[in-house]
């Protein structure tokens, strides 16, 4: 279950219409496969996301769904169905919104990316990134992969109780997301002389991005919502912003690689899994939509798993 489930449920996010079945993410084994497929078998175990968007039974809360071989993986040895599936939305979504472009565009650190070679002459030491939403997985996962990549610095905006976890994935400044955005900007400009890269991964209107944003530079937002600004704000400031969509789908040839990528970053303890809990009960109706209630409440639930059986 991830917050983007809510939307789906309240508004129809994604979706053409109701009934439809939830959840992106999924993991278990492999019990028939189709004419074409040559890298899985039956009784594989595996993990991957599914194709929801305008698919009624695409979803995972369920007891068998479809999912496509060139966006699934391996469940690496070292470490569980549930802790696999704490990254592929999120994941991605990361990835996508560092190496991809749209998105920053950065050149990627990971064999086989189109980018790669540029990467390899690509200093990033020098680089700022920050994180709005930094305590929330997509952000957990933003912080972790820029960290790869080798930015010299990575600032989250986050609650400080987080500081300590944020910091051992990367980060090397914890700023107060609960502080004025008057104070937040004193912060990170306090830390970074230019600021041109913000990564908002929490946020439905981006002011506060942009304002963090070089005054003399074109900057660069990326979101995971569609983009709101107030124009009015920023009357002569140059700068770009993006909404990035973390689907495999969507971006099916940088979604293949990261597919193929994906089960050696954790076999090599190169991104860490994050935190989960498990709904009680299998396909709990109430229990999911209390989740979910949570989600719409601002509670922040944490990443929560469904297990059918």
């Amino acid at each position: 279950m991830n917050p983007h489930d809510q939307l789906v449920r309240d508004i129809g996010l994604f979706i053409d219409g109701f009934p439809a079945i939830l959840a992106d993410e999924i993991a278990g084994t492999v019990v028939e496969v189709g004419p074409n497929v040559t890298v899985f078998q039956k009784g594989d175990r595996v993990f991957g996301q599914l194709e929801t968007k305008d698919k009624a039974d695409g979803g995972g809360l369920q007891q068998f769904a479809i999912l496509d071989a060139e966006f699934a993986a391996p469940l690496p040895k070292n470490v569980s169905a549930d802790q696999a599936l704490t990254l592929p939305i999120n994941g991605i979504a990361a990835v996508f919104a560092l190496f991809d472009s749209p998105g920053f565009g950065f050149p990627a650190p990971f064999p086989g990316f189109p980018s790669e070679a540029a990467g390899k002459a690509f200093d990033y030491s020098h680089k700022t990134l920050v994180i709005i939403g930094g305590g929330a997985n997509s952000g957990k996962l933003g912080i972790q992969f820029a960290r790869l990549a080798g930015f010299g610095r990575i600032i989250a905006i986050a609650s400080v109780k987080n500081e300590t976890e944020l910091k051992s994935y990367g980060a090397t400044d914890v700023i107060d997301r609960h502080a004025s955005d008057v104070e937040i900007r004193r912060r990170v400009r306090s830390l970074a002389d230019e600021v041109n890269y913000v990564y908002d991964v929490v946020s439905w209107k981006h002011n506060l991005a942009v304002s963090l944003l070089s005054d003399t530079k074109i900057g660069m937002v990326v979101t995971l919502h569609q983009v709101e600004i107030d124009e009015s704000e920023f009357i002569g400031k140059e700068y770009k912003a993006i909404w990035i969509l973390g689907s495999s789908h969507a971006r099916p040839e940088l979604g293949k690689l990261f597919w193929k990528a994906l089960p050696g970053w954790f076999e090599e303890g190169k991104i860490t899994p994050l935190d989960f809990k498990v709904i009680p009960d299998g396909l709990n109706v109430e229990a999911v939509n209390n989740v979910l209630d949570d989600y719409r409440d601002g509670k922040n639930p944490g990443k929560w798993h469904v297990h059918p059986e």
